[in-house]
């Protein structure tokens, strides 16, 4: 299947949205679904960042109602693009750890 990427699919750098790949097809994300929201739901949202020793890194989430009962995990491999070189960067930690107020917040 071909597909042409379309303007407003892109960001202001003109690259594709991210949300967008999740439309053409499933990358390395994974979303498993314990329960349902509805309308109203109140949630708290945890996000951690797990680096590894290369170029990609993984974003863990969960998603529970206030009350503790768990909605949704969420797994994803991430990565940064070196827009001169167009290419992934060889740490991405070092490149979070220097825009990070507290690194800490991020696992660094």
């Amino acid at each position: 299947m071909s597909i042409s990427v379309r303007g407003y699919e892109t960001d202001s750098q003109g690259h594709l949205n991210q949300a967008v790949y999740l439309q053409y097809a499933d990358l390395e994300n994974t979303i498993r679904y314990y329960s349902e929201l509805r309308a109203g739901d109140k949630v708290e949202v945890t996000c951690a960042f797990i680096w590894g020793e290369r170029k990609t890194f993984r974003i863990e989430q969960l998603i529970r109602r206030t009350d503790g009962t768990s909605a949704a995990e969420l797994r994803s491999v991430g990565g940064l693009l070196d827009l001169g070189e167009r290419q992934m960067m060889a740490d991405p930690r070092e490149y979070f750890r220097a825009l990070a107020d507290d690194p800490a917040v991020i696992g660094l």
